[in-house]
């Protein structure tokens, strides 16, 4: 016997909402993936950019580290100089 639709109940009529429901829920989550995996790209590309510039830096600085010390060194070179002329303009 059937009231108001309620055989639709028993047999699971409201199934059709449900699938519904579970299919726009897959949609959503199936877009917030695809979401997910294009901002990890560009994170990787924006660390990959990073990176390149790190190397970029580290090398800068080895070669001005390079410079320091051949500016220290002739530095040092040129004091040593003096000082051996100030020591023999003492001694005449």
């Amino acid at each position: 016997m059937v009231i108001n639709g309620e055989h639709m109940k028993i047999f699971g009529g409201d199934s059709e909402l449900k699938i519904a429901a579970l299919e726009d829920r897959a949609e959503k989550l199936d877009q917030a993936r695809k979401k997910a995996f294009a901002d990890l790209a560009e994170t990787r590309k924006q660390l990959a950019c990073a990176t390149s510039e790190v190397e970029g830096l580290k090398i800068e600085v080895k070669k001005l580290k390079a410079t320091l010390v051949k500016a220290r060194s002739r530095q040092q070179s040129s004091v040593e100089r003096a000082n051996r002329f100030k020591a023999r303009s003492v001694i005449v």
